[in-house]
């Protein structure tokens, strides 16, 4: 379910935890990822969920912006997956048609063509319906990501995300700060957290499926 030939800073044990809770989203759901990169994410939400699901993709595509980040050779990036030769051949791809061609190469065209791709940045996107599940990994900026939760919570779906690291304090201050009375989760030997509603499908889902433990690599 998960392709870890693709580049990207999730570890495979939270590409995993992606897929269990995308295969969670019940029948005619819908599944909105902010922030995508290259596809990693993607792909492994896209596998494992059912297919009446319907997925949205919110990014901006602009990748790497700094020249010097850019021109850094693939083990300098810090990526926890990747082919090497796949991304040089999709950094070729966004540097001559955008990062947004580079993704599709990654995900593949029979994946790519079922999304509902929006190139816009999050605050941008204009959202048209409610998300049974939300996965937030775009900026890691407070104001950014505080502006993500209030667009995409509701009292009834989940919220998850990426990057609940000290390192990006901008991200826990934004989810401590917006829980109210959802319960935070940060899995087990990941970075990935989720706010779960305190009623309801997503509730029930993680009591009875033991969630908590779900990124666990043991």
């Amino acid at each position: 379910m998960i392709n870890t030939n693709i580049p990207g800073w999730m570890k495979p044990q939270e590409l995993v935890l992606l897929s269990k809770l995308a295969q969670a989203v019940p029948e005619n759901g819908t599944i909105l990822e902010v922030g995508c990169f290259l596809g990693s994410s993607t792909v492994a939400l896209y596998n494992a969920k059912l297919p009446s699901v319907q997925m949205t993709v919110v990014d901006n595509f602009r990748g790497f912006l700094d020249p010097s980040v850019i021109d850094r050779p693939f083990y300098q990036v810090g990526f926890e997956t990747g082919d090497v030769d796949l991304y040089l051949r999709a950094k070729s791809i966004a540097i001559s048609d955008g990062w947004q061609q580079a993704f599709k190469y990654c995900v593949g065209d029979e994946i790519y063509n079922d999304l509902d791709v929006h190139p816009v940045s999050s605050k941008d996107f204009i959202k048209d319906k409610k998300y049974n599940l939300t996965f937030i990994d775009a900026s890691h900026y407070y104001e950014d990501v505080r502006n993500d939760l209030k667009k995409f919570a509701s009292d009834t779906d989940l919220l998850i995300g990426d990057d609940f690291l000290s390192i990006y304090p901008g991200v826990s201050q934004a989810v401590n700060q917006f829980r109210d009375k959802r319960t935070l989760v940060v899995f087990e030997n990941t970075k990935l957290w989720a706010l779960i509603p305190t009623t309801g499908y997503w509730r029930d889902v993680f009591k009875n499926n033991n969630l908590l433990f779900a990124g666990s690599d043991e």
